[in-house]
Parts: structure tokens; C-alpha cells; sequence
């Protein structure tokens, strides 16, 4: 079994791939489970699974944040 932390190059969600050596697994494409990115397409000669570790982090334009400064709430507590 192998393990690799990786990020999702669309919405920087967090991710651990896991590869099971001794499992035969379907071949085919595996997608980021947060926004559907193509994350790699296997042969299917391992089991192949992805898990989400870390919710993407939201992205604010810039209305929503000078909305959020005039009412003198921080970004980061609304996560």
C-alpha cells in the first residue's frame, strides 16, 4: 500500500491518493470529489482511491470582502 498527500490543481482541496498493490482496481478516470477535476486516469493494475483531507478554501471577491470589512467580520470565521 502507498500513500500521497496531494492538492487539487482547480480548488486546492486537500487530498491522500491511496494505492493498494495487491488489489486489482477498475481502470478508468479518478475525480476530485470537491469539484470534479480530473485528477489522474488509471489502468486499473492497483486499486486506486482518492480521500478528501482538507475542504477547499472559499474564495471571496472583492464585493463580498468590503462587504465582510464594513461589518468588520474576519474571513476566516465564517469558515
Amino acid at each position: 500500500m502507498t500513500r500521497d498527500d496531494l492538492t487539487c490543481r482547480c480548488c486546492r482541496a486537500g487530498l491522500q491518493r491511496i494505492e493498494l498493490h495487491s488489489q486489482r482496481g477498475a481502470a478508468g478516470d479518478r475525480r476530485c470529489p470537491a469539484c470534479d477535476a480530473l485528477l489522474e486516469t488509471v489502468d486499473g493494475a492497483t486499486e486506486v482511491v482518492y480521500r478528501l483531507m482538507v475542504v477547499p478554501e472559499r474564495i471571496f471577491d472583492a464585493r463580498t470582502m468590503r462587504a465582510l470589512e464594513r461589518a468588520r467580520i474576519r474571513p476566516a470565521t465564517l469558515m
